[in-house]
Order: structure tokens, then sequence, then C-alpha cells
């Protein structure tokens, strides 16, 4: 209900998403067959499914790439050695919201008008994807609108998709991971256990909730802190151990790794080995 409150407040702005670009990419990128559609509010939202296969199953792992990869980058590398030893994991793509030109054009002189520049830029058909960037001055109407937009998209996976047995997980990184933890605090979604890498806003007031956010948190949270990560995610980190420490949160534990390049594949066998003993300690 509050994401649809936010969406309706938030209809009248000039804003667009790239979901429609996510889906096109994947689609693409993969066989149809991995792909599985989900119905957030009256879009489509396309995730890459990978089903367990060992013997047992384990559970469901959603995993959630930073803001600006597609479903089938990044984290998705983990989905096949989680499989192995008995997640199945379906993996999305957190949208990007920005802000569409204005489309009122002051009056100009008739001759000027006949012959507009060709730089000009065309509302209707806005630049791709990779031409907005988040920055600290973005409004907090995007932010709100991006908080919208994930929250149908996760509580859609979970109504549609999260029926399979076992236990549930889910896997984030950057901003993705900082939306799951103020997700999870506010008792919005129920999982088992979280994963986050760098979890990180990119504006200062919203980032410094991020501690008492997971100090808040009382299922099993692995925090995983890189020196290769954003500047965003190492104001925090220690303030996150910190607050999960004095809240006495036994099932919290971050671990600080040095080399952690989420662009090369050979770190995900060695990433997804430290999941799977973390998960396992907890008796997963």
């Amino acid at each position: 209900m509050r994401g649809l409150l936010l969406l309706s407040l938030l209809s009248s702005l000039c804003l667009a998403t790239t979901r429609s670009e996510l889906n096109q990419s994947v689609s693409w990128q993969l066989d149809a067959q991995q792909l599985v559609s989900l119905n957030a509010g009256d879009k489509t939202v396309l995730v890459v499914q990978q089903r367990f296969t060992s013997a047992r199953q384990q559970g469901q792992i959603l995993i959630i790439n930073d803001v600006g990869f597609n479903q089938a980058s990044r984290l998705h590398q983990l989905s096949t050695p989680m499989a192995n030893v008995g997640w199945s994991s379906f993996s999305m793509a957190m949208p990007r919201v920005y802000q569409l030109p204005d489309t009122q054009e002051p009056e100009q002189d008739p001759q000027v008008a006949a012959d507009p520049s060709p730089q000009q830029a065309d509302p209707a058909n806005p630049p791709s994807v990779a031409a907005y960037d988040w920055q600290a001055n973005d409004s907090d109407e995007i932010y709100a609108w991006q908080e919208a937009l994930l929250i149908e998209q996760v509580q859609a996976y979970f109504q549609q998709l999260g029926v399979h047995p076992g236990y549930r997980l889910i896997i984030a990184e950057g901003m993705a991971a900082a939306w799951m933890i103020k997700f999870i605090a506010e008792q919005r979604i129920q999982v088992d256990g979280l994963v986050v890498i760098g979890p990180y806003w990119p504006q200062q007031t919203f980032n410094q909730q991020l501690p008492d956010l997971m100090a808040s948190i009382d299922i099993p949270v692995l925090d995983i802190q890189a020196d290769t990560l954003n500047r965003w995610s190492h104001l925090t980190a220690a303030t996150r151990r910190i607050a999960a420490q004095q809240a006495f949160q036994p099932h919290y534990l971050q671990r600080q790794i040095s080399g952690l390049y989420l662009q090369t594949p050979y770190t995900y066998p060695w990433l997804s080995k430290m999941i799977i003993g973390w998960s396992r300690h907890h008796g997963w």
C-alpha cells in the first residue's frame, strides 16, 4: 500500500525508469527458458532463474545487482555454485530512476525555432540508461520512487515465485543492499537471512541511516565490505558493525575482504564458498 501511495503521489512528476531497457537487455542476452516474468503493478519484470542441481533443495535466493546492471550480470554468477549445493536462485535488476528533460520550452524567435539545434534533447526519447548516474544531489522524489518500484518488485517476487520449500535468502549489492536492509528492518519483507555487499546510498542523510537500520535487524546478516568498493559504503562500514554489536545482534557478521572485484568471473567461486560456509553455520 505504501508503495502504491508513493507511486500515485509521484505520477505527476517528470520521472522515468529503465525497467523496459533492462528487460530488453536480458532478453537479448539469455534464452527465454531462463527467464521468468513477474507482474509488478502494471508492468512486467523479467527475472533470471537457476534451479538447484543437487539431490536436496536447501531453499531459494533472491539476487539483486546494484543499480546500472541487468539481471544476468555480476552477482548472477553466484547462481551456479549455489545451485550445486541446493539453492534455487532468481536474479533481479534494480531499475534506475531519472528525471526527464523539461518539456516546457521558452518562447523563441520564429526564425530560431524554425531551425532547431540537432543537439536538442527529445523528451519522448530520452538518452540511454548509461547517460544517467546516481548523484548526491538527486531529489527526494527520485529516491521515493526508487523505493516504491523496488519494494513493488520484491513483494511481487515473494508473492509469485516465493513458494519453493526451504529457507529464503537475499543477496544484494550496493544500493540494492541498502534498500534490502531498510525493507527488512521495517518488516516489509520476511526472509531467513541476508547477504549484503557494500551497502550504500549516494546521499549523506540517507546513508547515515544504515547503521541504525542494521542494528534493528534480528535475522542472520553477512555484511561484506571490501577495499575496492565505493566511498559511500566505506563511510558506514565501521558504524554498521558497531551498531549491530551494541544492539546485541548475535547473528550479525561483517567480513572485510581485500581485492574483491565483482566485475571479474574468478571472484565468484570463492565468494560463493564464503556464503555457503556462512549459511551452513546457521544450519541451512
